[in-house]
């Protein structure tokens, strides 16, 4: 089963105000739409009674954990 994605207009307001905040730190607009709606989705219930994999606080600590070491690395966002 897939997920509708038609939104009531108030959770389309705040994704596009999530969305807005991370074009405005310098996120690609594609890549802040593909994270917001990803983060979206992760906290949607689970419609198919399958266990998740991650949480949403497990990406976000996975992304902050991958940041850092790109960070290390010296690897940079492409524009």
């Amino acid at each position: 089963m897939t997920l509708s994605t038609e939104l009531d207009p108030a959770t389309r307001a705040q994704l596009q105000r999530r969305t807005a905040t991370l074009v405005a730190s310098g996120m690609d607009p594609r890549e802040a739409k593909r994270r917001v709606w990803q983060d979206y989705l992760a906290t949607q219930p689970d419609q198919t009674n399958q266990p998740r994999f991650f949480t949403p606080e497990q990406l976000l600590k996975n992304r902050q954990a991958l940041e850092k070491v790109k960070q290390q690395l010296g690897i940079r966002r492409k524009p």
